[in-house]
């Protein structure tokens, strides 16, 4: 297709503002559209998913603070007999 009979093409779907399907050399399609048109068609779609509400977020200034308790010492619980090995026991699989 060489350029003039392109741009009666692009005349035409002016005229009678229909879509114009064209395909470039590896066969992919694409559709022209006026402006206008377009434009219609993106704001009359629906969003794809509705936004979260965000949520009320105090300040850190205003989170009363308090004290962690300290944690257990790992090694003396690992350390321990009995409990460690029958918690975590697994069967064998075949």
């Amino acid at each position: 297709m060489n350029e003039a009979q392109f741009q009666r093409l692009i005349q035409l779907s002016r005229k009678t503002e229909s879509p114009l399907v064209i395909l470039d050399a590896d066969g992919e399609s694409s559709v022209l559209l006026s402006l206008n048109r377009y434009e219609d068609l993106v704001n009359r779609m629906k969003p794809a998913f509705k936004s979260a509400p965000v949520p009320a977020v105090s300040p850190a200034k205003e989170l009363p603070l308090t004290p962690a308790k300290p944690l257990p010492n790992v090694a003396n619980v690992l350390d321990e007999p009995g409990e460690v090995e029958t918690q975590f026991y697994l069967e064998p699989v075949e």
